[in-house]
């Protein structure tokens, strides 16, 4: 039996980021053109593994103007983790599906993310930090010492170093 879909409010969102302490707190949502609510949480260098500054944003599916959940089909819930100094993402994208225990899935999905920033993934061949990119051919991981070309060229598909389950 399929989970159902429940309404979530800006209410309950608020209800569940006072119960967690991840650091989220509300962005202006014209900042990355969203009519939902954004949160962002900020994570330092020194205060993970990883050995830049990371965003994680979480698009949460509620509408800014009524502050309602947007209809089924356009309700999932997004997790982005970017890598500030890059721009590029530090870990892949995580959708998250607006069923009965959203809060409970996005809380394990950022426990799993701040598990795997203890060790990041790192370069074979140069033992730089990689970060999860977009190419022609769609995401994979890359060095961070590429440099425009210049540095170092290894690459690896997106399931090699994933902290999510494929």
């Amino acid at each position: 039996m399929p989970q159902s879909s429940p309404d979530i409010t800006h209410e309950d969102i608020c209800m569940a980021l006072e119960e967690w302490s991840f650091g989220f707190a509300r962005i202006d949502p014209q900042l990355d053109h969203a009519t939902q609510y954004v949160y962002r949480a900020v994570y330092h260098a020194g205060e993970l593994s990883y050995p830049g500054d990371i965003h994680v944003d979480w698009y949460t599916t509620v509408d800014v103007e009524s502050g309602q959940a947007r209809p089924k089909g356009n309700d999932s819930m997004k997790l982005r983790f970017i890598d500030v100094a890059s721009g590029d993402r530090a870990a892949p994208t995580q959708r998250l599906y607006r069923t009965t225990g959203w809060a409970q899935n996005l809380r394990s999905t950022m426990l799993t993310f701040l598990s795997w920033t203890q060790s990041p993934p790192l370069c074979p061949e140069c033992e730089s930090v990689l970060v999860h990119r977009s190419g022609t051919n769609g995401f994979f991981w890359g060095c961070t010492a590429y440099d425009g070309g210049d540095g170092c060229q290894y690459t690896a598909p997106t399931a090699a170093y994933s902290p999510f389950e494929a």
